[in-house]
């Protein structure tokens, strides 16, 4: 019985354990300093720089040019606590004429003057519950797709 009793405690004291250890989550696109020494100002092409970093996070046209934004950050959940905050990083690259002419780094210190293009486009999501969800879902399966 005390034996079962301490086995009990033993699992309990794991599980409390592993679920206090910080968990860091780090998203989008990792930009290396190395990479945008590769760059060249009034040189470097669009293509070229696709195949460099990879695809932009965000695409967008602002007075006849075109700009790639990479974003990346990592958040630290603590337990108990709300995520915070701990990296962020974008990289904006302004194209015109498809060459690149404009390089800024903006970070954690700079994260509200970043100017996004204002537009936005909404979408109609509809609220279901779950019973909803599993009804919609149904047939929707097949086994081939599960290897």
């Amino acid at each position: 019985m005390a034996g079962s009793f301490i086995k009990n405690i033993a699992i309990f004291s794991v599980i409390f354990i592993v679920s206090c250890v910080n968990n860091v989550k780090e998203h989008g696109i990792i930009v290396k300093d190395a990479d945008l020494d590769k760059l060249r100002l009034g040189g470097s092409k669009q293509f070229i720089v696709k195949k460099l970093l990879g695809p932009p996070s965000i695409e967008e046209k602002r007075d006849g040019n075109v700009i790639w934004f990479y974003i990346n950050y990592k958040k630290n959940k603590k337990p108990l606590r709300k995520p915070e905050l701990t990296h962020y990083m974008i990289v904006e690259l302004i194209f015109d004429n498809s060459t690149l002419s404009e390089i800024q780094k903006y970070d954690l210190e700079d994260i509200n003057k970043v100017a996004f293009n204002s537009h936005v486009t909404f979408s109609k999501k509809q609220k279901h519950n779950i019973f909803k969800e599993l009804l919609r879902n149904i047939g929707r399966f097949d086994g081939a797709s599960d290897i």
